[in-house]
């Protein structure tokens, strides 16, 4: 017995000697593999924009993260936002020991923008502004809606100017860069307040806001509701629809009193983009100061006499030679400023010049054609002057006068009644259709099917069909015939 109970503890110790041979083995692999397994980091090396995730090794029960603005973090990964460095340490719970710290730098690869160039200038000297030079692209902002992609931009306007640059290479757009500029009146006598005007073959080429373009479609409808609000020749129940189609009408097809109204609304709009203090996206200033002396006036004044004689004009027959000078008179002064002739100092000319002989005045109605000024405008050396998209011989042509004119229908819109006042322009009499026309080109009614004698003539229609019913609410158009020639305008219902 005593020799058997010897024995038993002799068995047990080669047990015990392997148990803590194991943990010390597992103790020197533990120690291998960390030593093999430095701490290490993985994720990317840049950030461009966005996220990155970082991630420590695996295998430890707690990470304690500590990075840039502050971060924080306790997971194994860490989804970031900042460029920086990052440190880690993590808890070895085998052998009850915090390792590390270990590092991490995660660089920016957006590129650092910076705008160069002065913050101030006298009032007229343009202060051009720049970005930093490399493969990149430009996105500038600033006041009136300016922008633009270049490198370099020329700015007039006062205000706070944005550019983000973009890297080609890479695709990282840069944080916003700002520089604010400001414009002041400098020591002497002011510089002249330069005009910018623009013609009606400009205005119009906004209409369809294309590549040619050079105002956004936002812009362009408030300059159009600005003409039709301080223009009573206008009242356009869309703005900018009416504002397009007054300056569209082509001079084969129409009359002097188009023409007018088509040179007035062009004049309205450099009115009214002065006082926006409007400019094209690529900077340019646009507009006409009210105040620009134009001989023994001013813009402002002209405007208002034009307007008011138009409106005199309006009910009177084109047949009448007095009636159609005065138009031409008044044609002629807003198409020389319009484009730049007889105002001061003008934008895009190498040297400003005058054109002495611009109308200032308006020919009285009986004063027959007694118009000073030259109506080519061959005397004035600016690149307006033989305007090949507008000459001015063709706006004074009255050649293809059309025999039937719808002048103005009112009101417009309207609820019930409205009025048509139209003219026959002929020798003699001629017979006069004129109808209304829904928007499929069905006619709804006749009003007028009869010779009728050259003149001013007017019809009402009760917004009713043939039957005697009535049309709902909607647009119509009144359509006109003489001669083979039609006629056509828009009025719309309102029930």
């Amino acid at each position: 017995m005593p020799f058997l109970s010897m024995g038993r503890p002799r068995r047990a110790i080669p047990r015990v000697a392997s148990a803590a041979g194991l943990a010390a083995l597992l103790m020197l692999a533990a120690a291998l593999a960390r030593a093999q397994d430095p701490c290490v980091i993985t994720g990317p090396d840049v950030i461009c924009g966005g996220t990155v995730t970082l991630c420590g090794p695996d295998g430890f029960s707690d990470y304690n993260w500590i990075g840039p603005g502050g971060t924080i973090a306790t997971g194994q990964c860490i989804t970031v936002s900042a460029p920086g460095s990052y440190s880690l340490r993590f808890f070895d719970s085998f052998n009850n020991v915090w390792d590390g710290p270990c590092f991490h730098d995660l660089a920016s690869a957006a590129p650092a923008c910076s705008i160069s160039g002065p913050t101030s200038a006298c009032s007229g000297t343009p202060i051009q502004l720049c970005g930093p030079t490399g493969n990149l692209s430009y996105s500038w902002s600033g006041p009136n809606s300016f922008s633009s992609t270049s490198a370099c931009i020329s700015v007039t306007t006062a205000g706070s100017y944005t550019l983000v640059i973009t890297d080609m290479a890479t695709g990282c757009a840069s944080a916003p860069s700002s520089q604010d500029v400001s414009f002041t009146t400098c020591g002497g006598d002011p510089p002249p307040h330069v005009n910018c005007p623009r013609p009606v073959w400009f205005w119009a080429r906004q209409c369809w806001h294309g590549d040619d373009a050079t105002i956004n479609a936002d812009r362009f409808a408030s300059v159009a509701a600005c003409v039709d609000q301080h223009s009573d020749l206008f009242s356009w129940p869309n703005e900018t629809d009416g504002f397009c189609a007054t300056l569209h009408t082509e001079s084969e097809h129409s009359n002097l009193r188009a023409h007018a109204k088509r040179q007035m609304a062009a004049l309205d709009a450099n009115l009214c983009a002065e006082a926006m203090q409007l400019t094209a996206m690529n900077g340019a200033a646009i507009g006409v100061d009210p105040a620009a002396v134009m001989g023994s006036t001013t813009v402002g004044q002209w405007h208002t006499d034009a307007e008011a004689q138009m409106m005199s004009l309006e009910s009177q027959s084109l047949h009448d030679h007095a009636v159609r000078e005065a138009y031409r008179a008044i044609i002629r002064g807003a198409w020389n400023i319009n484009h730049g002739h007889g105002i001061g100092p003008v934008c895009n000319l190498s040297t400003p010049v005058e054109h002495h002989d611009a109308i200032t005045h308006l020919t009285p109605i009986g004063a027959g054609s007694s118009v000073g000024g030259n109506e080519t405008g061959s005397d004035v050396t600016d690149v307006n002057s033989n305007d090949a998209a507008e000459p001015l011989e063709a706006e004074l042509s009255d050649n293809g006068v059309p025999e039937l004119v719808i002048n103005r229908i009112m009101p417009n819109p309207a609820t019930d009644h409205a009025s048509i006042a139209y003219e026959l322009i002929a020798p003699s009499s001629q017979p006069v259709s004129l109808g209304v026309y829904d928007l499929a080109g069905r006619k709804l009614r006749d009003l007028v099917v009869a010779p009728q004698a050259p003149g001013i003539h007017q019809i009402d229609w009760d917004g009713r069909d043939s039957a005697g019913h009535r049309v709902s609410g909607g647009v119509y158009f009144i359509h006109g015939l003489v001669g083979g020639q039609p006629v056509q305008s828009r009025l719309t219902l309102v029930r």
